[in-house]
């Protein structure tokens, strides 16, 4: 029991109080970064593999335009 102990106080603070220092904030689910460096909500449709598509929503849906969202208007 007191190894354990002697082991949490060997923790740096920021890992007991939230996020470590250092290290991005998690990202809400949806939101990652997409592929092409937008950022901004994700499409939420998911692959054969079982990923996540990797392109960016369209504004006002949950998919890209591939997957359901409104279409582009050239």
């Amino acid at each position: 029991m007191m190894i354990r102990w002697l082991m949490l106080l060997a923790l740096p603070v920021a890992l007991l109080v939230g996020q470590p220092a250092g290290l991005p904030a998690p990202v809400p689910a949806g939101h990652e970064q997409a592929k092409d460096g937008n950022k901004g909500p994700r499409c939420q449709a998911r692959t054969k593999a079982g990923k996540q598509c990797s392109r960016k929503a369209v504004p006002g849906s949950q998919f890209c335009w591939q997957h359901g969202g409104k279409k582009k208007s050239s």
